[in-house]
């Protein structure tokens, strides 16, 4: 009799432990698939006289096959989605004013220079750099963005800034 009961413990307790195994190996699994996905951080929004500027900054933006690809002379282009909306409580929110800016960079091996562009609404820009490090964060950082004129806001009301980056 105590036999039998020993070993209906002990299948009870198998299947917990095995579930218990198999959730902690999905959650660290989980974790290191989350830390590695880019994403936007940092993001400020300021006015800069009339203009409604925004800052953001990309992390984990690069991967081996993209320095690979950009150090082997092929063009990287990333696109940042900027929108500004309105809030509204009983409609769909209201688009004020959108920019998508584009950040391109292409390495010139005969001259070793990496030629960085910024392009966009109220932007453009174009640098050269033989740091790896330099066009990397200038790559990632998006620095006083234009989003809207003031003109066209109303202090009443609420906003916010929506973003995306397409890699």
């Amino acid at each position: 009799m105590k036999l039998t009961n020993f070993l209906k413990k002990i299948n009870i307790e198998v299947p917990s432990a095995a579930s218990l195994i198999a959730i902690v190996v999905w959650l660290a699994m989980t974790k290191v698939t989350w830390a590695a996905t880019p994403s936007l951080v940092n993001i400020g929004v300021g006015m800069r006289g009339k203009i409604v500027m925004m800052n953001a900054r990309l992390m984990d933006g690069f991967t081996n096959s993209i320095s690979e690809a950009i150090e082997s002379g092929v063009p990287m282009t990333f696109a940042f989605e900027i929108e500004l909306r309105q809030e509204n409580a009983m409609w769909n929110d209201t688009l004020i004013s959108s920019n998508i800016v584009q950040h391109t960079v292409k390495y010139d091996s005969l001259k070793k220079v990496y030629r960085f562009s910024e392009i966009g609404k109220g932007v453009k820009r174009k640098i050269l750099t033989r740091n790896k490090e330099n066009y990397q964060k200038l790559m990632l950082t998006l620095n006083n963005i234009p989003i809207a004129s003031t003109r066209s806001l109303d202090a009443n009301e609420k906003y916010y800034v929506r973003m995306k980056a397409d890699l």
